[in-house]
């Protein structure tokens, strides 16, 4: 149950601990024990068709519909769930708190982000809080169908935890942020799974600033952030190439006592790539293994990456040692970083070993391997190459040209003079790169 997606498991487990006195009653067996068994196992077919239950009280009908809503949201079949959520009144079941949370969970689920946040709202005003409060969050959002029928309900934690989990999946880190900030004004207290969420959206929208807020917010909430919270917001400020304040929240977990794992030390890393800090990057690495943390492909893709462009050649070739003898098999990240090292300290015959290495070793190269290739090549005048690159490229891999590719070949030509060449490969690749410019929405060189 604990990893069913958004609010799902809880409702579930709420479910089960309020039917956990049916053993004591041997009228509550039968029907209801059997319906929540079908739930639990997934057998959401049979639960469903068994709807309403025959004889069963007003309570006993809202636990099996809910715990009915709770298997299709957990199949994933959220719109079933939200159809026999609008089914309940009619079929003169009364919906409380878990069967709202449930809803709104399945709307999490379907990405509807809009119909849950109208829930919420709904449910707050229904309970009086303070007018208005979520009409600044929904501002812009449009007409949502109305819930009904929530007389008794009240909103709770686990409805707060959805809603913002919702706005964290589609990168609305701003409605996110403004649920958090409004949540006393809607009679709601924020836990740690709803911060963590809107941490979350901050970062996949890099708004480090923001995630630092909410990490600190968690404290004076008397919040003690987990793990998860702490490394989404040190990959925030990675994307925001704030690498020393990384660092520094690094620094924060391992004094906190929580767990510290690898994908914390890997974001740190990344910042360290992003910020060009090829030297904290390989200190950090050493941090690590004296941490007796074993340092994985991504750990060492992201310092191979800043050494390479600090055009760290010697260093670059030193890791790719240290992986061998760790017995860490490098991937696609870790020899198009090596490749681009190569390009950049012109050692064009170390390039073209690597790329060799790339199909021994059965992984898929990229555009960019052999974008960083054919430069390597060129900018030391072995055009032949560049061309035999590019055309391995294509035939082996199904990769056409880019943008990247011909003016790469452009300049290995123009350097050996190699005018009439030039002239061809312009009128041969022209067209392809620039429909792959228009697929792609950009032309520009992106860096390893």
């Amino acid at each position: 149950l604990a990893s069913a997606p958004g609010g799902i498991g809880e409702n579930v487990s709420a479910v089960v601990r309020a039917s956990a006195s049916c053993v004591a009653h041997p009228r509550r067996r039968g029907a209801l024990a059997w319906q929540l068994a079908l739930c639990h196992s997934r057998r959401w077919q049979e639960a469903f068709l068994r709807l309403p239950l025959a004889g069963a009280t007003l309570k006993e009908q809202a636990m099996a519909h809910n715990a009915t809503m709770s298997a299709l949201a957990r199949a994933m079949l959220w719109r079933e769930a939200l159809n026999l959520f609008d089914s309940m009144p009619s079929a003169r079941v009364v919906r409380d708190s878990v069967s709202f949370n449930t809803a709104i969970a399945a709307c999490d689920a379907g990405g509807c982000w809009a119909l849950a946040l109208h829930m919420l709202c709904s449910l707050c005003k229904q309970q009086g809080a303070r007018r208005g409060v979520g009409d600044g969050i929904r501002g812009g959002l449009g007409d949502v169908a109305s819930c009904g029928g929530h007389r008794t309900t009240s909103p709770d934690g686990v409805s707060l935890n959805s809603v913002v989990g919702a706005f964290a999946r589609v990168s609305r880190w701003q409605a996110a942020l403004a649920l958090l900030r409004d949540a006393n004004g809607l009679q709601l207290e924020p836990t740690g799974i709803a911060y963590c969420a809107g941490i979350t959206a901050c970062e996949r929208s890099s708004r480090w600033a923001w995630a630092l807020d909410l990490l600190e917010g968690m404290s004076d909430q008397l919040l003690l952030p987990g793990t998860i919270a702490f490394n989404a917001t040190i990959s925030s400020c990675s994307k925001g190439t704030q690498w020393d304040r990384a660092v520094a929240i690094l620094q924060d977990l391992m004094r906190s006592g929580l767990q510290v794992t690898v994908v914390s030390w890997n974001s740190t890393l990344s910042g360290c790539e992003r910020s060009q800090r090829w030297w904290q990057a390989l200190e950090l690495l050493g941090d690590m293994k004296t941490q007796r943390f074993a340092p994985d492909a991504n750990s060492f893709g992201a310092v191979l990456s800043a050494c390479a462009k600090g055009m760290q050649l010697g260093r670059v070739l030193q890791l790719l040692e240290e992986m061998r003898l760790l017995a860490v098999a490098p991937d696609t990240v870790a020899f198009n970083a090596s490749i681009s090292a190569c390009e950049k300290c012109s050692h064009w015959d170390l390039a073209l070993m690597f790329l060799d290495q790339v199909s021994k070793q059965m992984l898929t190269p990229t555009l960019t391997t052999f974008n960083s290739t054919i430069s390597a090549c060129a900018a030391a005048e072995h055009w032949q190459h560049s061309l035999h690159v590019m055309q391995a490229a294509q035939e082996r891999c199904g990769l056409p040209p880019d943008m990247v590719t011909l003016n790469a070949v452009l300049s290995g030509l123009q350097r050996s003079r190699q005018w009439a060449r030039a002239l061809e490969a312009i009128s041969a690749l022209m067209p392809v790169a620039q429909r792959q410019g228009d697929a792609s929405g950009s032309v520009g060189y992106r860096d390893v």
